[in-house]
């Protein structure tokens, strides 16, 4: 019996075998369409990345990878899609060193973050007519001196009022630490500066070459009364004592024109004055070398007798 499959309805035809295309002419049978002429069998050109023909989405040949061109080299493919290792290592260097920079700029922005110019600060330098950037030189190292900050004003004001006063000579004493202020000299150093009204060019001398010889302060200081105690100019005077006393250890002798004891002309005198005791003493040598040779030569002759 014949089944539902096999029934033909009244006026339906038969439906046809699909036909094969004929080659065109000039081609060899079975050849695929748009191959070229020629060459049997041969499949016409790709574009990278295309599907062979009859070839479904998903499918692909044996050691073939997804998306490659027939009759690519697999291991080649492979390598390419591999990640390169010293191509990461640049890449993490450039970065790492992008970031070290980006860290260091904003250090440095921080730290230039300007502190706020005190106004006692900021008057002082508009009456002497400092201009801004010493003042904020000036400003910063102060601030850095707080428990002497009133002090070291007074003392910059004072020095600043006198002739020639030197702002940045001021401003490196205050951030070396040796800048000397009324209140912390020695008394004894003080006294020196008030008898002679030493300038503060050579007060701060005197501070920082008896810094260096506590063991001898008080000698040293005694012997620069003397040596001062005539002198025109005692602050002049003073910056050449110290210089010599900072290169040799030793205080130098007075000038000659102060005729004083321990100066050049005194040792000069007492120079003189010792010469002819050191000539009667010579004298007085030579004689007795004399007597001792005649006394060796009348030994001599009573032995031979």
């Amino acid at each position: 019996m014949a089944g539902a499959d096999d029934f033909v309805w009244p006026g339906a035809d038969a439906q046809a075998e699909p036909s094969v295309p004929s080659a065109p002419p000039g081609t060899t049978p079975g050849a695929v369409p748009g191959a070229v002429p020629g060459a049997p069998g041969t499949m016409p050109p790709m574009m990278p990345g295309m599907m062979m023909p009859g070839l479904l989405p998903g499918m692909a040949m044996p050691g073939m990878m997804p998306g490659m061109m027939p009759g690519a080299n697999p291991l080649m493919m492979a390598s390419m899609m591999m990640p390169n290792p010293m191509m990461a290592m640049m890449m993490g260097g450039v970065g790492g060193a992008g970031m070290a920079a980006a860290e260091e700029k904003k250090a440095e922005e921080s730290s230039k973050v300007e502190t706020p110019i005190d106004g006692r600060v900021r008057e002082l330098c508009r009456e002497y007519g400092i201009e801004d950037r010493l003042m904020r030189k000036l400003n910063d190292v102060m601030m850095r001196r707080p428990d002497t900050f009133e002090e070291d004003l007074n003392t910059v004001r004072s020095r600043l009022s006198k002739e020639r006063p030197d702002i940045g000579v001021l401003i490196t004493q205050l951030d070396r630490g040796t800048f000397v202020t009324r209140g912390n000299i020695h008394p004894d150093m003080m006294a020196v500066v008030n008898k002679y009204k030493l300038d503060d060019r050579a007060t701060q001398r005197l501070v920082e070459s008896m810094r260096k010889r506590k063991k001898t302060m008080q000698e040293d200081l005694k012997a620069i009364d003397v040596r001062l105690a005539s002198a025109e100019r005692p602050s002049g005077l003073l910056m050449t004592l110290l210089q010599g006393l900072d290169t040799t250890g030793k205080l130098p002798a007075a000038p000659k024109s102060l005729g004083l004891p321990g100066s050049y002309g005194a040792e000069r005198e007492e120079k003189e004055k010792e010469r002819p005791k050191e000539r009667d003493r010579d004298r007085g040598r030579d004689r007795e070398r004399d007597r001792e040779k005649k006394r060796s030569r009348s030994r001599s002759r009573g032995r031979r007798k």
